[in-house]
């Protein structure tokens, strides 16, 4: 650098250099060049977002948000900048900044299709399904062409258990793409949720055949084969699955579900265990590795599996009330009697908690409680013939 430039060259030509560099993939480069542009001229903001782009590129992160941040002083009304911005967000796994920066980039330019897509994303990370999909019907207005979008709609209606029209919208990114194996296997997803099982196995079958590595796909046509009681069927799938990726936690949970359905508690342990040990964080493994300890008769392990999964997750209802149920098998009610408690704090509409509760209170000689927990249970589903 220092053979063709000297303290003499200006910044445009520095700015010049940076960018041949940048096409070049020589980020680093291409920083201490444009870092020379902006030591004589700091007023022009391309310099900035050119060299935001380059820190980002970088892995720079931090860096390239400062960056963006110099260019919005110079031009607050640079739409894609605050796009970009918003991105820089999106890798640093800061949804909700991501959203503000989209937003005034929407603000300023409505019809700028990027932004509107990477919007809906950010909102589904967050659950904001509803607010999702009005950034995916925003996107589909300016171009109804992309498949992606349709895969994205269909994803956030069916998380809203609009599975009639998730079902729709990724027949239309299937019919854009009849080879877009995610949508097929989307699509086997939706079937399922629906429990058209013989259905989602065509889809699963038609992503496979597209994408024979598709791990994804093989794990999920073992669940339809497994809801149409195929179940032996399902676990050749599902070693199938494990012969394309032995550290796939997912199969090896989706194995242990099957097995543990099947009472073969011994197995199934074996599966979880995998799973887990491949992710030590997926807390629901821990209460179906529980659930299989406690078919065996391993009671004090399968609440001391328990109790690891509320470590991870201390509002996982789930957990809580599968402690209460063993607690009560093992007669000890007032320590069943906190577990559902617990449970009901974090989910107190449950029916099914609510009864188990109004259980245990009789098993413990209080009756009129118990009665009145049953009250609550009818409250919410008055034709529950169990309360």
């Amino acid at each position: 650098m220092t053979s063709i430039f000297n303290d003499n060259t200006d910044s445009l030509t520095w700015y010049n250099r940076g960018k041949d560099l940048l096409e070049l993939k020589k980020y680093e480069e291409s920083i201490q060049c444009f870092n020379k542009s902006l030591e004589i001229d700091p007023k022009k903001s391309l310099t900035w977002i050119n060299r935001a782009k380059a820190l980002s590129l970088s892995n720079q992160l931090e860096e390239a948000l400062k960056s963006f941040d110099k260019a919005l002083d110079i031009d607050h009304n640079d739409a894609r900048v605050w796009y970009l911005r918003g991105n820089i967000f999106s890798h640093l796994n800061k949804p909700e900044d991501a959203i503000l920066s989209f937003n005034s980039s929407i603000e300023i330019n409505p019809n700028f299709l990027p932004v509107w897509r990477d919007r809906a994303v950010a909102l589904s990370e967050l659950k904001r399904y509803n607010e999702a999909l009005e950034s995916f019907n925003k996107a589909l207005e300016i171009d109804p062409t992309i498949k992606y979008l349709w895969y994205g709609k269909a994803d956030a209606l069916n998380d809203i258990e609009k599975n009639e029209e998730a079902l729709w919208a990724i027949d239309k990114a299937i019919e854009i793409d009849p080879n877009y194996n995610y949508a097929w296997s989307l699509k086997g997803l939706i079937l399922c949720d629906l429990e058209k099982y013989e259905d989602a196995l065509i889809a699963f079958d038609k992503a496979i055949e597209i994408d024979p590595t598709d791990n994804y796909s093989w794990v999920r046509r073992a669940e339809a084969l497994d809801g149409l009681g195929r179940t032996e069927e399902a676990l050749q799938t599902l070693d199938k699955s494990l012969e394309n990726d032995p550290e796939d936690d997912y199969a090896w949970g989706q194995k242990g579900f099957i097995l543990n359905d099947l009472e073969k508690y011994d197995e199934a342990i074996i599966a979880f265990n995998k799973a887990i040990e491949i992710d030590p964080t997926d807390n629901y493994i821990y209460v179906r590795k529980a659930d299989s300890l406690n078919g065996v008769g391993r009671t004090e392990e399968a609440l001391q599996t328990l109790d690891k999964a509320i470590e991870i997750d201390p509002n996982y209802d789930y957990a809580w009330s599968m402690k209460g149920l063993i607690l009560s098998d093992l007669e000890k009610y007032d320590e069943a009697l906190i577990a559902y408690n617990k449970a009901l704090e974090i989910s107190s509409e449950d029916k099914f908690l609510l009864c188990e509760k109004a259980d245990i209170l009789n098993e413990l000689g209080r009756s009129e409680e118990a009665l009145q927990v049953l009250d609550k249970a009818l409250e919410i589903d008055p034709k529950d013939n169990y309360a």
